[in-house]
């Protein structure tokens, strides 16, 4: 499948996961209380969804086994130039907070392994994060994904805690803090291991 096409089902998927949201109470959106650095605060940090994905290398990866770390899910897609844009961020990121218990999980939606890894190779200076691969969307459905690119911030007891739509620099003060702040904070009770949409509060 050519990638203009890949970009026309994804943006349809996007659109029908919207509606789907509206009525289901999916839409992480409405419930939240601040703006931390540009990320909005969530008033009652659901448990993230759980899912088992494989990177580009075929190794699998369970969100649940991330429990006790601060986990940055950032779901992206090759043809998508902001998400592009904010890669060297992210990488930034991870070499700042390399000895920090950060997880960064960047997950591809919708496109194709080949394609994946044509895009990892081009980056200069490499990126030694985690990418994630979801070509069916089977884990992307149970996130509130209204654009690309999208990013979740994931407490160390499992729960979704910031989110951001659109490209951000996370290398910058703003976002340093809001990681640093979660990184500092001991985890609570252990969520769930089960797969379940993010609630509306």
């Amino acid at each position: 499948m050519n990638r203009p096409v890949v970009g026309l089902l994804i943006k349809r998927y996007v659109f029908q996961h919207l509606v789907i949201a509206s009525f289901t109470g999916l839409m992480v959106l409405a419930s939240p209380i601040a703006a931390a650095g540009g990320l909005n605060m969530l008033s009652q940090r659901p448990e993230a969804p759980n899912f088992e994905l494989q990177d580009i290398g075929g190794q699998p990866h369970l969100l649940s086994l991330y429990r006790g770390k601060v986990v940055l899910l950032n779901f992206w897609a090759s043809w998508c130039a902001p998400c592009r844009a904010e890669m060297p961020s992210l990488q930034r990121l991870h070499d700042l907070l390399k000895n920090e218990d950060l997880v960064i999980l960047a997950i591809n939606i919708g496109e194709r392994k080949q394609d994946i890894a044509n895009f990892y190779f081009q980056i200069d200076p490499p990126l030694s994060f985690t990418i994630l691969m979801d070509p069916d969307m089977s884990a992307s459905q149970y996130w509130p994904v209204s654009g690309l690119p999208a990013t979740f911030l994931i407490d160390r007891s499992g729960r979704v805690s910031y989110i951001s739509h659109g490209a951000r620099r996370w290398d910058a003060n703003d976002a340093l803090k809001v990681i640093r702040d979660l990184l500092q904070k001991m985890p609570q009770a252990a969520a769930s291991s089960t797969v379940a949409s993010i609630p509306i509060s």
